[in-house]
């Protein structure tokens, strides 16, 4: 080396060296002193957050933390160009630089993974031991960051906040208890029942993984990531198309085979766009599909009733949705009120367009 070359060099080394030296540390305070920790310490309330409250030292520290962790572990990996973004409540994976399609972003060796392969039961009792187990975990910096999700899912709401959307598609709005109890038996223990709601809302093909878990949903054509998995040997999230800079990535929840009124009750948000929304009655199912924000509507091909019977039965559905929606109970508190007043307005909206385009459609007709 010249001499000024010598100095650029141990300049950098000191810098990769010091890097290096963070990242151990932050590893290190991540390791816990199970001496201290007590089984099933974890104090777990009812309602809509099913948080772990109680001891601070038990919440998530920060969205990097875990990402480092991962990292951490032989055949781990994640981007450097992602990161967790937060708006409001929710979390989400962006874009910090671009990134071409066919990538893969995130790996995730299957020591990290809770396995659905066994079944929900078995799925449900490997993350209520995870929890219960706290700080003393094998998994704790992922299940530290569960400890902070709120899980907002209609299941979970007291009475009085479900007769608020009890009217409204699905219906069958207790169904992930329901599903649980025939399958595995009824339990009264909080715990069961947050890991129940974290299963059921986080959970991919391969069961439940860190970082993966953190990805919302819509459907194509904004999807821009997918879920690839070899059972025994990794979960992958691979890029399918070029995501720019500031770009939030996007995967399909259930392989796209859910509709709007199916993703709220299963995961408690109010789907975007393009999004499929239906109603029943008289033992019929009508289907209608809400393809962008202004509100153009296509007709699936599974739909099988015509455009008169759509239009007498979903006007009688929208009056009675209208009805439903002036009669709001004050004792519901917030934010289940919120909540269900945000889905009504949705399905309000999606069934308005779609009456608007039979209408339309049926005009047409008439005037050939």
């Amino acid at each position: 080396f010249q001499t000024n070359d010598f100095f650029v060099y141990k300049r950098r080394l000191s810098t990769e060296m010091l890097k290096r030296c963070l990242s151990f540390l932050t590893l290190f305070l991540l390791i816990p002193d199970c001496q201290t920790q007590s089984q099933g310490s974890l104090n777990l309330t009812a309602g809509i957050s099913m948080k772990v409250i109680g001891d601070s030292s038990c919440r998530f520290s920060g969205p990097e933390d875990l990402l480092e962790w991962v990292r951490s572990f032989r055949g781990g990996h994640v981007d450097r160009r992602i990161e967790v973004s937060e708006s409001g409540s929710s979390r989400g994976i962006t874009a910090k630089a671009a990134i071409r399609s066919h990538e893969v972003i995130v790996k995730l060796p299957w020591e990290l993974v809770l396995s659905e392969d066994a079944g929900l039961c078995s799925l449900v009792d490997s993350l209520r031991a995870e929890l219960s187990l706290g700080r003393c975990s094998k998994l704790w910096p992922w299940i530290r960051a569960l400890n902070d999700v709120d899980i907002p899912l209609p299941t979970a709401w007291p009475k009085e906040a479900l007769d608020l959307i009890r009217d409204l598609p699905p219906g069958d709005w207790t169904s992930v208890h329901d599903e649980y109890k025939a399958k595995c038996g009824n339990s009264s223990d909080p715990l069961v029942a947050r890991s129940l709601l974290l299963v059921k809302s986080r959970a991919c093909a391969a069961g439940l993984a860190p970082v993966q878990d953190m990805f919302n949903h819509r459907e194509s054509p904004f999807a821009n990531v997918e879920l690839e998995h070899v059972p025994g040997n990794y979960v992958k999230v691979r890029t399918i198309k070029d995501i720019a800079q500031g770009e939030e990535l996007y995967i399909v929840y259930k392989n796209g085979h859910s509709s709007a009124p199916e993703i709220f009750r299963d995961y408690g948000f109010v789907e975007q766009s393009p999004s499929t929304w239906f109603f029943k009655a008289t033992g019929s199912k009508f289907l209608f599909e809400v393809m962008n924000e202004a509100g153009e509507v296509h007709w699936p091909k599974e739909s099988k009733t015509t455009l008169q019977t759509f239009a007498m039965f979903g006007q009688m559905k929208l009056e009675s949705t209208m009805a439903q929606q002036g009669e709001k109970k004050a004792d519901v508190p917030s934010p289940y009120r919120e909540m269900a007043q945000s889905y009504r307005d949705a399905f309000s909206r999606a069934l308005r367009a779609a009456l608007a385009k039979a209408a339309l459609e049926t005009k047409k007709e008439l005037e050939k």
